[in-house]
């Protein structure tokens, strides 16, 4: 008797599983679907970056500006009129000086209406002036005051502060 109810148990246990299964991957279509339909009823894409990444692996920069690039050419494919603040701040903002091996990305960037924040403070901490600087990127006192402007205003926040560095 007792092997008749360990055996029915498993299978209850087993079409439990099976049962939500079925349920997970039901659900999982449907969030696909509903992701490919999100931006049908949104008019702009209003987006500002928070960058602060580490000078050290410049290649991690370079990599989120070109994603960042992609992902507004995306959203003009769609229709969806895209708005982009890019803000750079703390040791990233060497990265924006004179000289930046992303001098070209900085201005594809700037060419599609991108704005681009260096952070003065962050600036005056690293030696650097707005002379220092490449002629794409605007330079604010404090991209805190613009993380902060910028949601108020219903930009969405997607920070970029990646901990990993591309190969070299």
């Amino acid at each position: 008797m007792k092997k008749n109810t360990n055996a029915v148990r498993g299978l209850a246990v087993l079409l439990l599983i099976l049962v939500f299964g079925f349920v997970s991957l039901q659900t999982a279509s449907a969030d696909a679907d509903q992701g490919a339909n999100l931006l049908r009823e949104v008019p702009n894409g209003k987006v500002i970056f928070d960058v602060d990444t580490d000078p050290a692996c410049p290649l991690s920069l370079g990599a989120y500006l070109l994603a960042i690039s992609d992902y507004w050419d995306a959203l003009e494919d769609k229709g969806v009129m895209a708005k982009f603040v890019v803000a750079i701040r703390g040791p990233s903002v060497t990265l924006a000086a004179i000289g930046s091996p992303f001098t070209e990305i900085f201005a594809l960037l700037a060419d599609k209406g991108i704005r681009i924040e260096v952070c003065q403070y962050a600036m005056t901490n690293f030696g650097l002036t707005e002379e220092n600087m490449l002629e794409t990127v605007n330079v604010v006192e404090n991209t805190f005051n613009s993380l902060i402007g910028y949601q108020t205003k219903g930009y969405s926040l997607i920070p970029i502060m990646p901990p990993w560095c591309p190969p070299q």
